[in-house]
């Protein structure tokens, strides 16, 4: 097997395990340990903390140790945690190794796309970012699939179990994996033009924070979802699942984007995602209605896709796939991770006070305003220029 599809299979496997916590754990203390919505969000908040810390500083270890050692160290201590978790499981012991959970997932995933992205030409970036984005994007779904049933059996442990056998075989597959990545030459000339570079900073800086506020809906809804679920009487062998129609969505706009180049280098996606995530995260977080839910499911999962794809692409362009790009990229997903409950539990706060819907709407709103202003505001300087 070439080191290409050996990664691209690890991406698969890591995104699956991965998945089982930082999605599926909400179910599990929804369901088993009685976590109301507040603890929940308490939860993915230490979630967020951790991983965005992480993702900083995983640059400069990869700098000291290289990027093989913080790969392995990475994956191989996710399968100690998950053992631990399998045989020790309690609200205190949760929130603990959620932090851990998130250390090591901020390590990890920056050096994964160097290693994916690295020593290639800007088209050949735009392809095999695609076939990254859609292998840890399928593996989103069928992780929930799974989620549902697991929790709702006599032994809801097991979900821990599976996260170690992943491990197991992504140690194995990493093992394969050179010390460090191989760069293009700043100058190679596979490298964009800078006019071209130019124009992808604007771009960058325009899905970035659109990604950012995509990830923070994203982990309001995350939490919340076992909640708004139950209000429509969708039990815990389904909830799971229809959660993951986001990601199902998200994995066809990864499809679609990575055979149709008509986005990149252009600003109307960016609007689209700028308006469509706050009104779709609206949507299902307010909907009086089960299939209003769905719907603003289906539009949350194209703008999150899109978004991503964007932000992933321009910066590994802009940063020639350097593990400080990745660690930015994955710094801002753990923001996001931490910046959605943060809102969830102001807004929850308020709610007490003024009502559910305005104390939600109040504590969402900076959120908005990071969707709609962050993603829009930098594209004005290339309001009057051509696509690259």
């Amino acid at each position: 097997m070439s080191l290409q599809k050996r990664l691209l299979l690890l991406t698969f496997l890591e995104s699956f395990a991965t998945i089982l916590l930082e999605r599926g754990i909400y179910f599990y203390s929804e369901n088993r340990l009685d976590f109301s919505r507040s603890m929940n969000l308490y939860l993915a908040l230490i979630f967020g903390v951790f991983y965005v810390a992480a993702a900083l500083l995983c640059h400069p270890l990869a700098n000291r140790v290289s990027e093989r050692r913080v790969l392995i160290g990475s994956i191989g201590a996710h399968l100690l945690l998950h053992a631990a978790m399998l045989f020790w499981i309690n609200t205190p012991l949760l929130f603990a190794a959620m932090a851990v959970a998130a250390a090591l997932n901020g390590l990890k995933w920056p050096v994964v796309e160097s290693y994916i992205t690295a020593g290639r030409s800007s088209r050949d970036q735009l392809k095999i970012i695609g076939q990254f984005n859609i292998a840890w994007a399928s593996a989103v779904p069928l992780s929930l699939l799974v989620v549902g049933p697991i929790i709702g059996s006599s032994w809801p442990q097991g979900l821990f179990l599976l996260a170690v056998g992943v491990n197991a075989v992504s140690v194995m597959l990493a093992l394969a994996a050179p010390k460090r990545p191989a760069h293009l030459a700043h100058d190679h000339p596979d490298r964009p033009s800078q006019a071209t570079l130019q124009r992808y900073r604007v771009l960058l800086s325009s899905s970035r924070w659109s990604m950012l506020a995509s990830y923070s809906l994203l982990f309001l809804l995350a939490p919340m979802l076992p909640q708004i679920f139950k209000r429509f009487e969708v039990g815990i062998i389904v909830a799971p699942a229809a959660s993951a129609l986001i990601d199902f969505v998200r994995l066809g706009s990864f499809a679609f984007l990575q055979r149709w180049h008509g986005w990149y280098g252009r600003t109307w996606p960016m609007w689209f995602c700028a308006i469509g995530l706050p009104i779709s995260a609206g949507m299902t977080l307010f909907a009086q209605s089960l299939a209003l839910v769905l719907i603003g499911e289906v539009i949350f999962g194209f703008c999150c896709g899109l978004t991503y794809y964007a932000a992933l692409y321009y910066v590994v362009a802009y940063k020639n796939a350097a593990v400080d790009a990745g660690g930015t990229h994955e710094g801002l997903i753990g923001g996001g991770f931490a910046f959605g409950p943060a809102a969830g539990l102001i807004g929850l706060a308020l709610a007490n006070h003024i009502g559910y819907a305005m104390g939600m709407t109040i504590g969402i709103a900076p959120l908005i305003l990071l969707s709609i202003f962050g993603g829009l505001l930098p594209l004005r300087k290339l309001a009057r220029t051509q696509p690259a």
